[in-house]
């Protein structure tokens, strides 16, 4: 800011000497303080502008003079990098300066979740998939795979949740399991199939389950267990079709795709064979 001086732009060093008998109602602008010294036995008052790092909102009376500078030191956050300042100027968006009286734009470092080429305001914010741990950073790091970041400016990287997975660096998100596979840890890069005699029937599972009794799942990836059918004996987590026990000869042939059973009449394959009675245990006519 320049003051005015005889209606013409006026420097710091031709602001007017006061002089000792100057009016009392005498005003130096604000943007300056009122220096005062001995001259010639007499004391002098001279308005005198702010120096850098400093402001003054306010104008100044005689009354407030001073042989040191009365000026406001700009706080932490902000600079003031003219003479004759009247406010301070805020840091930049992600930057703060970490003392009083900053004196310039870099005197603003950049702040967690923002860096520069020099750590030094302008800063640039982390981007979405990335973070900046602590002050005055000059790069930004991605995320390693099995956490994430949503978002700007962010300061630390999330883990994936049980149930969730990321598989690749510089995620700004996790993924729910499919169906058929399960994470029951944190930081998993990617999701365990279903084993077999297990089933996983929806996403986002931590755990897999054994299949019903009834059922079985020879595969892995399983979302549903393939049912045996009526009529059978079965215990949980089945692996296969073997594991269906049967009640009847007549049940074994429905549903094993009209295969007779051993020991069943070839001509009648629900029935055994004379002499012959179903074992539910062996799956056979004996």
């Amino acid at each position: 800011m320049a003051w005015m001086l005889g209606g013409q732009p006026a420097s710091a060093t031709e602001y007017p000497v006061l002089g000792y008998l100057a009016a009392t109602d005498l005003e130096c602008p604000a943007g300056t303080w009122v220096k005062t010294w001995l001259q010639s036995g007499h004391n002098v008052y001279q308005c005198t502008a702010c120096s850098k790092g400093r402001y003054n909102r306010t104008a100044k009376k005689r009354s407030d003079a001073s042989s040191t500078e009365t000026c406001n030191k700009a706080l932490k956050g902000y600079y003031v990098d003219v003479t004759g300042a009247t406010e301070p100027t805020k840091c930049p968006a992600g930057s703060r300066s970490r003392s009083s009286e900053g004196k310039s734009v870099s005197a603003c470092t950049c702040e967690e979740g923002y860096y520069s080429a020099t750590g030094r305001a302008p800063c640039t914010i982390a981007a979405p998939g990335h973070y900046v741990n602590g002050t005055e950073k000059k790069a930004q790091a991605s995320c390693k795979a099995g956490n994430y970041a949503v978002g700007e400016g962010n300061k630390a990287c999330v883990a994936a949740t049980a149930g969730h997975f990321v598989a690749n660096d510089a995620a700004d998100a996790q993924t729910p399991c499919p169906a058929g596979t399960y994470a029951s840890g944190t930081k998993s890069t990617s999701c365990t199939p279903a084993s077999a005699g297990h089933y996983v029937p929806k996403a986002g599972a931590t755990v897999q389950s054994k299949c019903p009794t009834g059922t079985y799942a020879s595969g892995t990836n399983t979302v549903s267990c393939t049912s045996c059918g009526a009529g059978t004996t079965t215990t949980v987590g089945n692996v296969s079709q073997t594991a269906c026990l049967y009640d009847s000869p007549g049940d074994y042939y429905n549903h094993w795709g009209r295969k007779p059973a051993p020991g069943t009449k070839s001509n009648s394959p629900h029935k055994c064979k004379d002499g012959k009675n179903w074992k539910t245990s062996k799956q056979a006519c004996q």
